[in-house]
């Protein structure tokens, strides 16, 4: 770009499709037809938008209900039957993992704890008999006072007292796990999403009937279902974004984390995981979300209003506005999402060199600061290094060839972001069709600008 033509050339709007619709059939009409009607011209005010550089990104939009991951929400139900005599939680406390949440009726199974120690120690007893008793008759037996078959009585029962005393420890092992069943733990950390039952209810011990339910909501998951030919586009790891009616200005960063292989004959469609931090835990299980799925993204395009576009049979255009009219003009559209649409350059239907040969024919390249009262400033903005060598280039032919008296001043720099000049220096081709100096351009400028229009967009 110029920066002295950009800072004087006409502001670039984009009129909408309708007004640029309806300029154009006024201008459709028969030149006799306007001298007739010509006072009955209606003013036609349009909105107009301007042309911006921003990151775009192509999304998906599902639906889901927001769930806990696998494994961090549970249904805590006690493992002993028995009557509830205290329910130490209830909805949206914080509980640590072995934190105890219930207390289950105790003595039972105290009782039960006692009856196992007392057989424990009768079997203990019992076995030191046995053993007390097969060594006296193994004496006995080496004096060839007892017979063999005493001994061998006595062995057995000193095997089965052992065997008894195992199995009193087995039922006091038993007896103490059952006791401190009575007491209902967290394996988790997070918080209680709902409370089944109350202190004095009665319980059987069994996973249908639970006794709260927790739930790790610090991150949440939401399971949507994507349409068969959707999901090709559809990749792990891609970046989402949750919205929730509950928080409407808010937004959830997360990913897709899985993808079902399957696909559901009934509905043509396949389940995705996706995953969303919720380190504050605003989001409640269960709350109905909208996720944006990231399935394309571009950095610092130029981008319209969707509303700008006018798309015909065989091409897409825009309305430009400069001063009073608006001129239809072509573009190639890349990217298009519901906010914005991307306008692309086409190399193949005009390069960079065409572009800074029509720069060169409009602009007077080699008038710099030097002009008393002006200031006449020309720059070309590159976009990469390929770009720059054309420009290099471009500036040695246009020496060169004698185009201008002097040698060219116009600077080649990197592109940045793009500004507006004040209104004394817009519609400057409009407004000054010579050039500073004096001298006249090869062409009128405005002329020029309005017949390339089409090509240079």
């Amino acid at each position: 770009m110029d920066r002295s033509s950009r800072a004087a050339s006409p502001r670039w709007q984009l009129g909408l499709a309708l007004a640029a619709s309806l300029g154009a059939a006024a201008c459709s009409r028969s030149a006799s037809d306007e001298e007739i009607a010509s006072a009955e011209v209606p003013t036609i005010t349009a909105e107009t938008g301007t042309v911006e550089k921003r990151d775009l990104v192509e999304a998906l939009l599902v639906r889901g209900s927001v769930t806990a991951p696998p494994n961090e929400d549970v249904k805590l139900a006690a493992q002993v039957a028995g009557r509830v005599v205290a329910m130490r939680v209830a909805e949206g406390d914080s509980v640590r993992a072995g934190e105890v949440v219930a207390q289950i009726e105790a003595a039972p199974l105290e009782d039960q704890q006692r009856q196992a120690k007392a057989a424990l120690s009768q079997a203990q007893a019992g076995l030191e008999n046995a053993r007390l008793n097969l060594a006296r008759t193994e004496r006995l037996f080496e004096r060839g006072i007892a017979a063999g078959k005493e001994v061998e009585d006595a062995r057995s029962q000193s095997a089965g007292a052992q065997a008894a005393l195992e199995q009193a420890q087995a039922a006091l092992a038993t007896a103490d796990r059952q006791l401190a069943r009575t007491r209902v733990t967290s394996p988790i950390s997070g918080q209680v999403v709902k409370r089944f039952v109350g202190v004095g209810e009665q319980v059987d011990g069994t996973a249908a009937q639970p006794l709260v339910e927790v739930a790790n909501v610090e991150r949440v998951e939401v399971a949507a279902h994507v349409a068969a030919d959707r999901l090709a586009r559809v990749r792990v790891g891609q970046h989402a974004e949750l919205v929730s009616d509950a928080w409407p200005d808010r937004r959830f960063e997360g990913e897709v984390i899985a993808i079902s292989p399957a696909v559901d004959p009934a509905t043509n469609a396949a389940l995705v995981r996706l995953r969303v931090n919720n380190l504050e835990r605003v989001l409640k299980v269960g709350m109905f979300a909208e996720v944006r799925i990231g399935l394309a993204e571009k950095k610092g395009v130029l981008v319209v209003p969707p509303t700008a576009l006018s798309k015909g049979e065989d091409d897409t255009a825009v309305y430009v506005v400069s001063g009073d009219e608006a001129a239809r003009t072509k573009v190639e559209i890349g990217l298009e999402t519901s906010e914005a649409v991307e306008v692309v350059f086409d190399p193949e239907r005009i390069s960079y060199r065409d572009l800074l040969e029509y720069f060169f024919q409009v602009h007077r390249a080699d008038l710099g600061e030097r002009l008393v009262g002006y200031i006449y400033r020309s720059e070309i903005f590159c976009t990469s290094e390929e770009q720059r060598k054309v420009a290099e280039g471009m500036v040695r032919d246009v020496d060169a060839s004698g185009h201008w008296p002097g040698k060219t001043v116009t600077k080649i720099s990197e592109a940045g972001p793009f500004w507006e000049d004040g209104a004394k220096d817009q519609d400057y081709f409009l407004r000054y069709p010579d050039y500073p100096d004096g001298s006249k351009p090869p062409f009128p400028r405005h002329g020029v600008e309005a017949a390339h229009r089409e090509t240079v967009a």
